[in-house]
C-alpha cells in the first residue's frame, strides 16, 4: 500500500507557497523544519488547522505541498460571483483603488509628500457600497485572481475589512474611517524592504527575516511626522505585535496594544487566512473560525475577536452548507462557545457539530 502511495505522489505536482495560502486538506510534500532546523512536520503530512497554526508558530515563510487534483465546491460558487453584475461593478473600483493606494504611496516613498487620505477614504467607501452584504466583500476579495500579493493589493484588502469589522463593532463613522485607514497604511514601510526579501517564495534566512520585521519601524518613520491619527501612526509600527507578548517589535501585551492596533492584526490574519492567490479553491469561513477560536484567543484582544468571529458566523445562519460526511444541510442556529460548530439541519434530521466532533463543514454551497 504505501508503494501505491508513493508512485501516486510523484506523479502529482509539488508547489512551494507560502504559510498565507496554506489550507486544511493539503499534504507537505516535504520536511518541514524550523528556522533552527528542528523537525515540525514530516513530508506526507495532511495539515489541519492547528498543524497550520504550528508552522505559523515559527515563523515559517512557506512550505511544499501537493497540488490538489480537484477543486472544492467553493470554486464553482466563486464563479457564479465573478459573473455577477455586483462583481464587476466591485472590482471596477476595486482596481482604481489600487491605483489610488499605489501612487500615494509611492509618492510618500520617492518624493517624500505629504497622505492626503480623504480621496482615499471616498474610494474605499464606494467600492464597499457596490457589495450587497459584509459577506459578499470577503467572498469578492477572494475573486481577485489577477492579482500577486503586492504589498498595495494587500494594503487594500485590509482596509476594507478593517472598515466592515469596525462598523460590525458598533465604532463610529469617524473610529470606522479611521480603521481603515489603519488597514490601508499598515504595511507601507514594506516598500522600504529589497523586493527580493518581500517577493522572496522560499523560507526567509535568519538575517533576511530580521530586515523585513523592519517595515514596521521603517513604515512609522515614514509617517511620524505626518498630519495622522496617532492610532495610525501606531498601527503602522505595532500590528505585529500579539496580546500574549509575543510579536515585534517591543512585545507588548494586553492593554499596551491600542485596539485600532489590535483590529488591524486581526483583519490582517483573516485577509491572509481567506485569500488565496496559488489555489482558487476558498477556504471555508468555519475553518477559519476554527482556527481563530483554537489558537486566536491568546494573540488577539478577545473582546474585538469574539464579536468579530460571532458576526461572521452569524452571515451563514440559513445558508446551505456540504458536511465533511458528503451530506447537504441548513445551518439554523450557532453555538457562542463553539462558533466553528453550529446546529445544522440535515433533510429531518439536525446535527449538533459541537457533539458530532468528527464532522465539520467542508464548504458553503
Amino acid at each position: 500500500m504505501k508503494r501505491e502511495v508513493g508512485r501516486k505522489r510523484s506523479n502529482q505536482k509539488v508547489s512551494q507557497i507560502a504559510i498565507s495560502q496554506v489550507l486544511p486538506g493539503m499534504v507537505t510534500a516535504k520536511n518541514v523544519y524550523s528556522r533552527n532546523d528542528q523537525l515540525i512536520l514530516n513530508r506526507e503530512t495532511t495539515l489541519d488547522s492547528t498543524k497550520i497554526a504550528k508552522i505559523m508558530f515559527y515563523a515559517i515563510e512557506s512550505i511544499y505541498v501537493y497540488e490538489p487534483e480537484v477543486k472544492s465546491e467553493n470554486d464553482q460558487y466563486m464563479q457564479k460571483i465573478r459573473n455577477s453584475i455586483e462583481f464587476r461593478n466591485f472590482k471596477k473600483d476595486y482596481d482604481s483603488c489600487v491605483v489610488s493606494v499605489q501612487n500615494a504611496m509611492n509618492s510618500v516613498i520617492e518624493q517624500n509628500k505629504e497622505l492626503d487620505v480623504k480621496p482615499l477614504l471616498q474610494e474605499m467607501t464606494q467600492t464597499i457600497n457596490h457589495a450587497k452584504s459584509k459577506t459578499d466583500v470577503f467572498y469578492m476579495l477572494q475573486c481577485m485572481i489577477d492579482y500577486d500579493d503586492q504589498t498595495y493589493v494587500h494594503c487594500v484588502n485590509v482596509a476594507l475589512v478593517c472598515n466592515i469589522f469596525a462598523d460590525w463593532l458598533g465604532i463610529s463613522k469617524e473610529g470606522k474611517e479611521t480603521a481603515t485607514i489603519c488597514g490601508l497604511l499598515h504595511d507601507i514601510g514594506k516598500l522600504t524592504i529589497p523586493k527580493n526579501i518581500v517577493n522572496k517564495p522560499d523560507r526567509l534566512t535568519d538575517q533576511e527575516y530580521e530586515i523585513m520585521k523592519l517595515h514596521t519601524i521603517r513604515g512609522y518613520d515614514l509617517v511620524k511626522n505626518m498630519d495622522l491619527e496617532d492610532a495610525v501612526k501606531q498601527t503602522i509600527l505595532l500590528h505585529h505585535e500579539r496580546y500574549n507578548g509575543t510579536g515585534y517589535p517591543f512585545q507588548k501585551a494586553g492593554d499596551e496594544i491600542d485596539p485600532f492596533v489590535m483590529l488591524t492584526a486581526i483583519a490582517d490574519v483573516y485577509n491572509a487566512m481567506t485569500s488565496d492567490r496559488v489555489y482558487r479553491t476558498g477556504r471555508c469561513p468555519f475553518d477559519v473560525i476554527r482556527e481563530l477560536e483554537e489558537n486566536g484567543k491568546t494573540l488577539y484582544a478577545p473582546e474585538i475577536l469574539i464579536p468579530i468571529m460571532e458576526r461572521i458566523a452569524q452571515s451563514y445562519i440559513s445558508h446551505t452548507v456540504r458536511l465533511s460526511t458528503d451530506e447537504e444541510g441548513e445551518i439554523v442556529m450557532l453555538n457562542r462557545d463553539f462558533l466553528s460548530k453550529p446546529l445544522v439541519k440535515v433533510e429531518n434530521r439536525f446535527i449538533d457539530l459541537s457533539k458530532e466532533k468528527s464532522i465539520k463543514i467542508n464548504s458553503i454551497l
